[in-house]
């Protein structure tokens, strides 16, 4: 017998699976996730630098749907302006601040590659006209629908934990200082009434 026949026959047994494990590769991602982070890049980048116009024209569908913390909702560009115009410009603006991290949970979700679903949160540093500073961390869901041959946002959806978040904490100081300082000084008058009573002469 030769030799050689057992390592013939152990080879051969062997390249089956060895081929196998070659041809095993991972899934290509599709290019538009791509295409969606850049949005993403974009428009986080525009908004923290203030440019709305910039924003809207390049990253936003002219239809859009925009729903905000406060419960407002937004039908289009222009509202969308109009709001952010009336929160952070002029000078009866509420927000002299407003710096935005945006964070992706996931791959987006692909339809037919015209559109995408997504969700994440978003952390927010505020601070308003009076001076005011807190942080608020939101949850978002989006719908991206491709346009011409960009892919644009079409409805935002962003909403805080109405049970813990930045506002309420602010609320909540603010009411301590105010029921605290109250009871400073209703215990300063009762202090003086009750001093004052005490130096009255007593009846014989």
């Amino acid at each position: 017998m030769n030799r050689w026949l057992p390592v013939a026959l152990a080879l051969g047994l062997l390249s089956p699976a060895r081929s196998a494990v070659q041809v095993e590769s991972p899934a290509k991602e599709d290019p538009a996730h791509d295409e969606l982070r850049a949005l993403k890049r974009g428009a986080e980048e525009a908004f923290n630098k203030g440019d709305i116009d910039g924003l809207l024209n390049a990253y936003v569908h002219k239809d859009v749907i925009v729903t905000w913390q406060n419960a407002e909702a937004n039908h289009g560009r222009d509202a969308v302006k109009a709001f952010y115009n009336r929160m952070m410009v002029g000078p009866n603006r509420v927000v002299e601040s407003l710096q935005t991290r945006i964070d992706v949970d996931e791959l987006s979700h692909l339809f037919d590659g015209k559109t995408a679903t997504a969700l994440g949160a978003m952390d927010q540093h505020y601070k308003l006209t009076d001076g005011t500073e807190f942080d608020l961390r939101s949850r978002w869901t989006g719908t991206l629908v491709k346009d011409g041959d960009r892919w644009k946002i079409a409805a935002f959806h962003v909403s805080a934990n109405m049970f813990d978040n930045g506002v309420m904490h602010v609320a909540v100081r603010k009411t301590a200082y105010w029921v605290g300082g109250s009871a400073g000084v209703a215990a300063l008058i009762v202090g003086v009434v009750l001093g004052r009573l005490s130096k009255r002469p007593r009846p014989v």
